[in-house]
């Protein structure tokens, strides 16, 4: 019954309102005292309209009351919008990919290889092996070089004449220069939706049909802001900063940093405590060695020993062995 109470008090304040104003109206127009005063006049002219338009917004609440009401009952029932359903599956989606880097960094720190995945579409390096495939949003940081172009003109006639155009064309050039400097200023560029491979040499972004690598080992600094769903890597020359956001950027966050700095890296920064996923001393909640045995004494299955980034490497052909 609450939920109903957002539109039924505003519908009936609608004709409370118009009643009351009425009344008022006709009480102070029929005054001696009010008929002999432009001001209270006035006032009693504003009393019909400032009824009027309590009861017009009190229309649009109870407009809008109806709607959320009607909208919380049909979800209620299970029954969703289209636009609704995208959204759960957003927020789905951003849940698992949590989840996902939650325990990819569990994983790393108990020193467990993430499962490889194939990938037809790149070419891997020597000893490359692809763990995820996701998508992110992608810009670079930089800056560029731009032209314009300056107004000018010969201006002849009055000197009013000539100084209104002279002043017109420096307004205008001061304006275009303005612009160009803006445009050409070192900032986040080149923003959209992309794919993201991850593995344990680079990220890969398939950026308007083309394949950017972004090798760990060129990298000079990296930000996991993973409560940001964000991650932003700088490289060792003259290659502008990347910055990656959205649902998969998480977990690749945290092979970028174990990439870069190693397993420890993963289990200490600041920046991935809230995926959370590691526990004080090795340990998992419930006491369990962590790459040990799981309760009730058996080995955990399809894990292995994680060595180093630059270890992990597919195994010789013919060989038989497992990396």
């Amino acid at each position: 019954m609450k939920q109903h109470l957002r539109w039924i008090v505003p519908l009936v304040a609608v004709p409370v309102v118009l009643v009351v104003g009425l009344l008022g109206f006709s009480g102070m127009a029929g005054s001696p005292t009010v008929q002999g005063s432009l001001g209270l006049s006035l006032l009693t002219l504003l009393v019909p309209v400032l009824a009027l338009t309590t009861a017009v917004v009190a229309v649009v609440l109870t407009v809008k009351g109806v709607r959320r009401t009607y909208g919380d009952g049909r979800r209620a029932r299970g029954r969703f919008t289209s636009v609704e359903l995208a959204q759960r599956a957003g927020v789905d989606e951003g849940h698992r990919a949590w989840a996902a880097a939650r325990e990819l960094r569990r994983s790393l720190t108990r020193r467990e290889v993430p499962t490889a995945i194939q990938v037809w579409d790149v070419v891997p390096e020597p000893g490359e092996i692809f763990f995820y495939d996701v998508t992110a949003d992608y810009e670079r940081y930089y800056g560029q070089d731009v032209t314009y172009s300056q107004r000018g003109g010969l201006y002849l006639g009055r000197p009013a004449f000539v100084l209104a155009g002279l002043a017109i064309s420096g307004l205008a050039n001061a304006s275009a220069r303005r612009s160009a400097e803006a445009q050409a200023a070192a900032q986040w560029r080149d923003h959209q939706r992309v794919r993201v491979l991850v593995s344990n040499t680079r990220l890969v972004c398939q950026v308007r049909g083309e394949w950017l690598t972004f090798s760990y080992s060129t990298m000079s600094a990296v930000y996991p802001e993973v409560s940001e769903w964000t991650l932003v890597c700088q490289f060792q020359g003259p290659a502008g900063p990347l910055r990656l956001r959205g649902n998969g950027v998480p977990l690749a966050a945290v092979m970028t940093v174990f990439a870069t700095r190693g397993i420890d890296a993963v289990a200490a920064h600041p920046s991935l405590a809230a995926l959370g996923g590691t526990e004080a001393g090795g340990t998992e909640a419930g006491g369990s060695e962590a790459g040990g045995s799981e309760a009730g004494g058996s080995e955990p299955q399809g894990t292995h020993d994680a060595p180093g980034p630059d270890e992990w490497r597919p195994p010789a052909v013919g060989t038989g062995s497992t990396p």
